[in-house]
């Protein structure tokens, strides 16, 4: 979905895209052979994937950070800020 117009997605759930898939993806560093977005990547790479396979979805923008495991608070944090991504395309027009 990064890549399409607010046209191209309106025209998607017209033609039966009904699904939108979020994934998450963490950054990090990993030594010098690795790319920092190697999971953003990844992330990006398998949705496509199943997004084929279901044949009703798209993929939304990778969101590049992985939940914290730190504490109890900053995993609610991520996990409200998670939700309010969720929200957004329900609000668009998509059937779940």
């Amino acid at each position: 979905m990064e890549e399409m117009t607010t046209t191209e997605v309106r025209d998607a759930i017209g033609a039966g895209k009904t699904t939108v898939l979020i994934f998450n993806g963490s950054t990090e560093a990993s030594g010098p052979a690795l790319a920092i977005g190697k999971h953003v990547y990844l992330a990006r790479y398998l949705g496509e994937r199943i997004a084929s396979k279901l044949g009703n979805a798209l993929v939304a923008p990778v969101v590049p950070f992985a939940p914290p495991t730190t504490s109890a608070p900053e995993r609610l944090t991520f996990l409200g800020s998670h939700m309010d991504n969720v929200r957004g395309p329900w609000s668009g027009g998509w059937g779940r």
